[in-house]
């Protein structure tokens, strides 16, 4: 559950090689390359974040679905104070000085009691999610289980996050996203959606921005 290793696990070995010219030929990719960016998601939350501004003064950030590590360098960026920033993902990720990572699962009792101790058993100002679901191409599977994903984030988010933090995730549009979005109205006063122009047209991911507790 990462946006890691896309290629083999979204695009068909069919249309790779169009994929591959195509991710090649991106500019947010060259942009990244540039920059020194792990990967072109970074311009999304920097996008959203520009719009949205959560990320300056949050202190305890937990970043699920961390790698390679582009929301990561962008949370280091711009947090106006260093943060108390954790990164988790199921596959491994570089060091980044000034976070802290765990390879483990977001739904293990084991990685609970890590992220737990961690922040001392404090809420959290800012939770991030860019996680994907391993995609089957059968489109019911996989609305189950991008609706799966959100439900998680949002259980964790109502259990972890503190009164006024801000809870951002990635989820993707298609059948159960409607209900996905009631379900967060149903927790949270305030929310967002968000297509970031950095986001493919061709893709179908949005993200998603709560905050304030009803």
């Amino acid at each position: 559950m990462h946006p890691g290793s896309v290629c083999s696990q979204i695009v068909p070995n069919k249309t790779k090689k169009k994929w591959l010219k195509e991710f090649v030929a991106d500019p947010y990719v060259r942009a990244a390359k540039k920059i020194g960016y792990r990967s072109r998601a970074a311009f999304k939350l920097i996008e959203i974040d520009e719009h949205l501004g959560f990320i300056r003064n949050a202190r305890n950030i937990l970043d699920i679905g961390s790698a390679p590590g582009s929301w990561t360098q962008v949370i280091l960026e711009r947090a106006k104070k260093k943060p108390k920033l954790l990164a988790i993902d199921l596959i491994t990720m570089e060091p980044l000085d000034g976070a802290h990572f765990i390879e483990g699962d977001i739904r293990a009792e084991d990685t609970m009691k890590k992220i737990s101790s961690y922040f001392k058993n404090e809420k959290i100002d800012l939770i991030l999610s860019d996680m994907s679901p391993n995609i089957s191409g059968i489109r019911e599977v996989d609305s189950i289980r991008v609706m799966e994903l959100g439900e998680l984030v949002l259980e964790f988010s109502i259990d972890n996050l503190s009164d006024k933090g801000n809870l951002a995730l990635k989820t993707f549009q298609g059948k159960g996203f409607t209900q996905l979005i009631e379900k967060f109205k149903k927790v949270y006063k305030n929310l967002a959606v968000k297509k970031p122009m950095s986001s493919r047209s061709d893709s179908s991911e949005i993200y998603v921005v709560a905050r304030d507790f009803k």
